[in-house]
């Protein structure tokens, strides 16, 4: 039916987009069916969680018609799992179709394209069962998950978009993506960034440095123990008494973690529970009542406060617990993505256990408007849900909360906080739980806070460009520059194989094209870049940036077709010829004043 030939790949600029994208030419067989829409509408019912299909145009042909499916099929793939890629297309080039996709990967878009292809002719063949195809493609958005940003990464890339801010993926399965250019970047993981502190990440890492720090910085906290052996559990549960909480100090997302203990039987299980998941010394807690709130704060500002329900069901008198449950998660599945942080509630023994403290069993048949948890811990990965307070905080807590961001230095910090009341001052009830360096936002975004807003204010005022010059020439002496270079530390340049900055030469393995681009940019160093190039890079490969402030383009070396989309991702341009002292031509571009963050 479709078969996909020549491909390369364009790692900046090009002529379909501004961003990085595969041209795939394909070869479509005469033979194609006219009712191609009848295996795609199998194929659209065969994934219809994620994929809403596409209708056949009246004025598209069936070969046309065909490869566009595929491609937005492939493009759907990747985004499924927080690809954000935005690019894709098909057009007829000198009598053939070819299709255009983006990637952070260039052989996972390919990949996707394929998978696309070869799952529409095994629905046109009646050749696979509904099984083979989901594992075909869980075990392909495996893979996607190396390459893509994580959810809050995202996030930041979408408002970065939005402000005209260039992000990089450092190095494949790192999860760390770096905004911005030179010394107007900020490198981050998750939403953390390179500006938190060595000292705040420390204590947001190690329960007991956390508490230790919470305390002696004058906020209330629970009770607590360490203990390293069961022996002692005893002793630590006279000193904390019941309810209380057992946990290992280096475990998160609750793992190992058992709250409400009502008597030394059930600490005994808990106990055996937490040693499961560490070797490190466990924490006896005494029990906080009241809800867990989400504390948000954002460059020394509470942004977001949220309560945080644990995974609950409502009876309507005649379906039981567990039927109530399963569609609870069918629900919640059908909302999430895959790599999400959303999850299901688990049936498993913490189930059965915590409706059996509520005097039930999984077959009970739930009285009508009655409620009951089906977790004590309020995780989003198992079913919670949660609620916007952010006006209703304490000024107490709010001030409070604001402060410990700052006296660690972090940028953007969650704060675990237990009351009855977040309307109440911290002084009179409530308790500091734990600090948190990479806090998810998705609670915060699902009661309405703006996804660009709380972008922004990660990122921040500092991430943008740097001037740049791009050269496209012929023939160029690299010594040429030299003066310029010797006398600016920071001045970056590019040509050929080699790079630097100032006098300094860098190293430079060239696995990919551009690679040596990539290492000037990730340099928080440099203030300035220029970049020569040939015309068959860029044939090849596209501009080397996504934006440059000037290029300077030599007039007999390159076509018009070229310079037009040069023109497109350029500031300024202009034209030289080889009588031209290139020198000076860049010598008086960078004492020109540029407005590197323009939009284009």
């Amino acid at each position: 039916m479709i078969v996909l030939k020549n491909w390369k790949t364009y790692f900046g600029p090009n002529p379909y987009s501004r961003d990085p994208v595969i041209e795939v030419f394909i070869e479509v067989d005469d033979n194609i069916p006219d009712n191609i829409e009848e295996y795609c509408h199998l194929m659209d019912c065969a994934f219809s969680t994620w994929w809403k299909g596409i209708k056949k145009d009246k004025s598209q042909n069936s070969a046309l018609f065909a490869a566009l499916y595929i491609t937005e099929w492939a493009y759907a793939a990747l985004n499924e799992v927080r690809g954000f890629i935005n690019a894709r297309g098909v057009m007829y080039k000198n009598n053939n179709i070819v299709i255009w996709l983006g990637h952070h990967n260039p052989h996972l878009s390919y990949a996707s394209l394929k998978l696309a292809v070869d799952l529409l002719k095994s629905f046109e063949n009646k050749t696979i069962q509904q099984k083979h195809a989901d594992d075909i493609l869980t075990r392909f958005w495996d893979k996607c998950k190396s390459f893509h940003p994580d959810y809050q990464a995202k996030i930041l890339m979408e408002a970065a978009r939005a402000r005209n801010i260039p992000y990089i993926m450092l190095t494949k399965k790192s999860r760390i993506w770096q905004f911005g250019y030179g010394k107007n970047s900020l490198k981050f993981f998750e939403s953390s960034s390179d500006e938190d502190s060595y000292i705040g990440h420390a204590l947001s890492h190690n329960k007991v440095s956390s508490k230790k720090f919470l305390d002696i910085f004058g906020v209330p906290i629970a009770k607590h123990i360490l203990i390293r052996e069961e022996k002692q559990l005893y002793n630590a549960l006279n000193a904390i008494g019941f309810p209380c909480v057992i946990k290992p100090i280096d475990r998160g997302s609750a793992k190992g973690v058992s709250v409400n203990i009502q008597n030394t039987s059930e600490a005994e299980k808990a106990y055996k529970l937490a040693r499961s998941y560490s070797k490190s010394p466990i924490m006896i807690e005494s029990f906080a009542e009241g809800d867990v709130y989400r504390l948000l704060v954002i460059r020394g500002k509470l942004t977001a406060a949220t309560r945080r329900i644990p995974a609950h069901i409502t009876g309507d008198g005649v379906h039981t617990i567990l039927q109530l449950s399963l569609e609870f998660n069918k629900s919640r599945v059908a909302n999430s993505s895959p790599g999400d942080y959303l999850g299901p509630v688990p049936i498993d023994d913490e189930f059965d256990r915590v409706i059996s403290e509520q005097g039930y069993e999984k077959h009970s048949i739930l009285e009508n408007g009655h409620t009951i948890r089906l977790r004590n811990i309020p995780l989003q990965g198992t079913g919670a849900t949660n609620i916007d307070v952010t006006h209703l905080v304490h000024a107490d807590i709010k001030s409070i909360a604001e402060a410990i961001a700052e006296s660690i230095s972090v940028k953007m910090l969650g704060i675990d906080y237990i009351t009855t009341d977040i309307r109440k001052s911290c002084l009179d009830t409530g308790v500091f739980l734990e600090l948190n360096l990479t806090p998810s936002i998705r609670g915060h975004l699902e009661n309405g806070k703006d996804i660009k807003k709380i972008g922004e204010k990660i990122l921040g005022k500092k991430p943008g460009r740097i001037p740049s010059i791009l050269v496209i020439a012929a023939d160029f002496d690299c010594n040429a520059i030299k003066n310029i270079a010797d006398s600016n530390p920071k001045f970056a340049w590019r040509y050929a194989n080699s790079a630097g900055f100032g006098k300094t030469k860098l190293s430079t393995k060239n696995k990919y094209p551009y690679e040596n681009v990539k290492m000037l940019l990730l340099n928080t160093c440099i203030s300035e870049l220029l970049i020569v190039c040939t015309r068959e890079e860029i044939s090849e490969h596209g501009l080397p940036i996504d934006h440059a402030d000037y290029c300077l383009i030599e007039s007999e070396y390159i076509n018009q077709e070229a310079i037009d989309m040069i023109k497109k991702y350029s500031l300024n341009t202009r034209i030289f010829t080889k009588n031209d002292n290139i020198v000076n031509l860049i010598q008086e571009t960078l004492n020109i004043k540029t407005s590197s963050n323009d939009r284009l």
